[in-house]
């Protein structure tokens, strides 16, 4: 596994001692900061997005699983069908940074 450098990422400090680090060494490559959605890239195939998976989060609250993109998407689409049934002439748009 490659050395990971955190220092230049945007974060805090503490971020080492947030668990980013640990969850990387054991191919989690999710983490939750807040709301938001952290991703370290692992540099390696990881078999943690197929349809198991995928269903895994279908339907769960974000913080009932454990992070993935799966949950955000989840979490992201019910909210737009909830919006878009309530305000039916409003355009949405989601951004991914």
């Amino acid at each position: 596994m490659p050395a990971v450098d955190f220092r230049g990422v945007g974060l805090s400090a503490g971020c080492h001692h947030c668990g980013i680090r640990s969850r990387f060494q054991h191919n989690k490559i999710y983490t939750y900061i807040g709301e938001v959605l952290v991703s370290v890239n692992p540099y390696k195939n990881l078999d943690i997005y197929g349809q198991q998976h995928m269903a895994q989060y279908r339907g769960r609250e974000m913080f009932e699983v454990p992070p993935h993109v799966y949950a955000v998407a989840d979490a992201c689409q019910r909210v737009l069908r909830q919006q878009v049934t309530l305000y039916l002439d409003i355009f949405f748009t989601v951004i991914i940074a």
